[in-house]
C-alpha cells in the first residue's frame, strides 16, 4: 500500500526517471509508426510536408548560423531526424521554393468538378422554374 511515510525521495526520483524513459520510448515508436504510415498512405504529402521542409529548415538555419553568432529555432519532433540528416548537405533551394505545375490529371479533375457543379446548378434552377 502506498503511503507518504514509506516512500523516500529517491524512490520517487527513480520512478519518475523510469516513467520518463518509458514515455520517451513510446513517443519514438509512435513517431516512427506515424512516419511509416504517412509514407505509405500519403507519399506526396510526406515528401512535401516533412522531407522537403527538413531540407529547407536545415538550409535556412545553417544560413542564419553563418550570418549571426546566435540562432534559436523551435522545431517539431517529426523534423529533428530529417534536419540532422540534411545538415550541411547540398540543397537546391530554388527547387524547394518553386511550386510545381499541376499534373494533367489534377487539372482534368478540377475541370470536371467545375462543369459538374455548373450542370447541377442549372438542373436545380430549371427544376424550380418548371
Amino acid at each position: 500500500m502506498f503511503t507518504p511515510s514509506n516512500v523516500s525521495l529517491s524512490d520517487f526520483s527513480s520512478f519518475a526517471d523510469n516513467l520518463k524513459n518509458v514515455l520517451k520510448e513510446r513517443e519514438d515508436i509512435d513517431r516512427t509508426e506515424q512516419k511509416e504510415e504517412m509514407s505509405k498512405t500519403l507519399p506526396t504529402v510526406m515528401e512535401t510536408l516533412v522531407h522537403e521542409r527538413d531540407q529547407y529548415m536545415s538550409y535556412t538555419l545553417l544560413k542564419g548560423a553563418s550570418e549571426s553568432r546566435t540562432v534559436v529555432a523551435v522545431v517539431g519532433r517529426m523534423h529533428l531526424e530529417g534536419m540532422k540528416n540534411n545538415w550541411k548537405q547540398p540543397v537546391n533551394i530554388e527547387d524547394l521554393q518553386t511550386i510545381p505545375p499541376p499534373k494533367p490529371i489534377v487539372l482534368a479533375i478540377k475541370i470536371f468538378t467545375y462543369v459538374g457543379v455548373v450542370v447541377a446548378g442549372v438542373a436545380i434552377i430549371s427544376s424550380f422554374c418548371l
